[in-house]
Order: structure tokens, then C-alpha cells, then sequence
């Protein structure tokens, strides 16, 4: 399978709260690029719908406005898994919100990077 993806994707675990009719839906961004996120979450929008949720971690939080790109079910049970999201222009405090949280994301994968690399060389030592 060819990656279409333009933007570089990192892991995270960030909370996500959108609405719909019934309610309050809450999610988890697994990953997050500039262009866009993967949500796991029980509800699903067809693909090519607008979405809107917030970001929300620690004190930071922001709206952000996209549409659906792929939705993921669970071959066996069928429910689903997740939703990709383009994100549609972030501007402003939007921009900032995400961009802080790509760099918590960046630094979270580094760190553990270092990490790994630190307890190699007392391995080695």
C-alpha cells in the first residue's frame, strides 16, 4: 500500500470532544500531522463530510474544522474504528494550539528515541 499522506505523522494521545445530535462524542488523536489526524472514536462520518471538533490537552484547547478522508472499521465486529481528517485552513490560535501540540508530539517521539540510544550505550558499556 502507497502512503498518500504529504505531511509526517506523529503519535499521540490527545483528547478530542465533537458533538453531534445525541450528544457529546470523545475521542483519542493517535496521530497528528499539519494537514490532519487520525481520531478513534465509536461514531463515524461518511468520508467526505465536514467535522469539527476540539482539541483539548492539558490547558490548551482549540476548535478545529476539517472533513472526513477515510473511515476504519473493525473487520470482525464491524463497529468503528476510527477517522482520518483533513484539516480544512488553520489560522490564528487554532494554528498555535495545533502546532504546540505537534511539538509536544515530536518531542515525545525524540525523547523516547534518546531514551532508547541512552540505555543501549549502558547496555554496551
Amino acid at each position: 500500500m502507497v502512503d498518500k499522506r504529504k505531511d509526517h505523522r506523529f503519535d499521540t494521545d490527545v483528547n478530542v470532544i465533537s458533538a453531534d445530535k445525541e450528544g457529546l462524542i470523545f475521542g483519542f488523536v493517535r496521530n497528528l500531522s499539519k494537514g490532519g489526524a487520525y481520531i478513534e472514536m465509536k461514531k463515524s462520518l461518511p468520508v467526505g463530510m465536514p467535522f469539527s471538533f476540539t482539541l483539548a490537552h492539558e490547558n490548551l484547547q482549540t476548535k478545529v474544522f476539517g472533513r472526513v478522508v477515510r473511515v476504519d472499521h473493525d473487520p470482525q465486529s464491524g463497529f468503528t474504528r476510527g477517522m482520518a481528517i483533513q484539516f480544512a485552513n488553520v489560522q490564528g490560535h487554532n494554528k498555535f494550539v495545533r502546532d504546540d501540540l505537534l511539538l509536544y508530539a515530536m518531542t515525545k517521539k525524540y525523547m523516547s528515541m534518546w531514551d532508547q540510544d541512552d540505555q543501549q550505550q549502558a547496555i554496551n558499556e
